[in-house]
């Protein structure tokens, strides 16, 4: 797959600068995580790509358009039978110390200069809905909202004296989800989607619109709603809900916690909200099905207590779980934003205006998602036609690689695991029987270092 044909379509307003958008995509697939200078090789190309993040005739939605169109056509090949989960989430993007970023929005963060004094750090935020199998193969991106905060905007409702728990969700930040499922609803079959969002957005409203769309979420839940049963609370009966299952969950090694098997109950019960007071008058009462996971007894701090909310029908334990591991997958957006800000480092980019910012930034999110679903599609779908992942030349290199590493493994007709598995090893990857998969990080050296080798084949 060439990363040019993500940008097929692209409408910037002049044909020149449509097809300098392929050019430049070309250019940075060869030189991933570099900056721009280092990416384009020569004065002639860097100046061409500053000059075009910095030219006001199209915007960061253009210039992310024809990604989606590609992503909604790669939804429409899945199996009909087969639900599609869209990955929603937010990310900051800040500049600390940068103090000549001109238009970057306050972060609500500060941070000291040498001489102590106390600097607001600028940036802007990102909400990104990503699409993706049941599996967690990331077919890409449907919808993405860039945006710089205003402080004047914050202060304004305090010193009016509003209750803003009674400002209307259309005035609040938190509308961006609301916003990200109604932009994907509008463009695909809404009952095959089941939209997946962690704690930020336990929002009434979110589920109101949500359930109005016909379309399906699974939400991990953080308040401690009033239900039409009194007193009751939404999560007072899961203590005294008897488990309905139990499965084992592997947690991997983090810089936090060592890895371990965590043995997990599975509890879950229907209940009706009630709406907010303040929003009693405008939304009615609403029936959901809460699914607790919990870790059994541990002696560690962190134990997972996972509490998701669905309007799906849970009716047994394989329903339950099938909820859960859909909701596991969620984890895949904060592997993609990993990519775009550790491997196109964007918060050390040098273009100076929020604008020629957010234009990169989409322009980078696309092969972020190619490197991200290149580490997925290999382990999900190991028998994928390989022309898909590599062109016929890098397929020739990787044979001629493994060959003269004393590895005869790989031959013409090998599937595209076997070519992802000797792509990674030119990333440092082992390959070793007790390794896990390789990750984005070890293919994105391993694209380097393709490319390189391209490059002196072609000398």
């Amino acid at each position: 797959m060439n990363i040019s044909s993500e940008f097929k379509g692209v409408q910037l307003g002049d044909k020149r600068l449509n097809r300098r958008i392929e050019l430049l995509a070309e250019v940075f697939e060869k030189n991933h995580g570099q900056s721009i200078c280092f990416s384009c090789q020569d004065w002639k190309t860097s100046k061409a790509a500053y000059r075009f993040f910095d030219n006001d005739r199209f915007d960061e939605d253009d210039i992310i358009e024809p990604h989606l169109a590609q992503t909604y056509k790669r939804m429409n090949c899945i199996n009909k039978d087969e639900k599609i989960l869209v990955l929603h989430d937010s990310s900051e993007i800040t500049f600390p110390g940068n103090k000549i970023i001109e238009g970057g929005g306050f972060m609500g963060a500060y941070e000291h200069n040498v001489t102590g004094k106390e600097l607001s750090i600028k940036g802007m935020m990102m909400h990104s809905s990503l699409a993706a199998t049941s599996t967690g193969v990331p077919l890409g991106l449907v919808a993405q909202k860039l945006w710089t905060r205003d402080i004047k905007d914050r202060r304004k409702i305090r010193n009016l004296g509003q209750n803003f728990t009674r400002v209307p969700v259309e005035e609040k930040e938190s509308f961006k989800w609301i916003e990200g499922v109604n932009s994907v609803v509008a463009e695909f079959q809404p009952e095959r989607l089941v939209h997946i969002c962690d704690r930020d957005a336990d929002m009434y409203e979110l589920f109101f619109n949500s359930i109005s769309l016909n379309t399906n979420f699974i939400i991990r839940a953080v308040h401690q709603r009033a239900t039409a049963k009194g007193k009751v609370k939404i999560f007072d009966r899961i203590s005294k809900t008897t488990p309905c299952g139990e499965y084992e969950l592997h947690l991997p090694k983090t810089h936090k916690r060592k890895a371990r098997t965590a043995k997990i109950k599975v509890r879950y019960y229907k209940v009706k909200l009630l709406p907010p007071v303040a929003k009693g008058q405008e939304y009615p009462p609403i029936e959901l099905f809460v699914i607790s996971a919990k870790e059994r007894e541990s002696a560690v701090e962190d134990r997972v207590d996972w509490k998701l909310l669905t309007n799906m029908p849970i009716t047994n334990f394989e329903t339950a779980l099938e909820k859960i591991n859909w909701y596991k997958e969620r984890w895949n957006i904060e592997v993609f934003f990993k990519i775009l800000k550790s491997g196109f480092g964007i918060e050390r980019s040098r273009l100076r205006h929020i604008d020629r910012l957010k234009k990169f930034v989409a322009f980078t999110c696309v092969m972020s998602w190619k490197i991200f679903w290149l580490s997925k599609i290999s382990r999900e779908a190991p028998e994928s036609e390989r022309r898909y992942s590599f062109t016929r030349e890098q397929r020739s290199i990787l044979i001629k690689f493994e060959r003269g590493s004393n590895r005869t493994r790989l031959k013409v007709s090998s599937n595209s695991n076997d070519f992802t598995i000797a792509f990674a090893r030119l990333g440092g990857y082992l390959a070793r029987n007790s390794d896990p998969p390789p990750g984005p990080i070890v293919l994105w050296r391993a694209m380097m270092r393709l490319n390189d080798i391209q490059l002196g084949a072609s000398l």
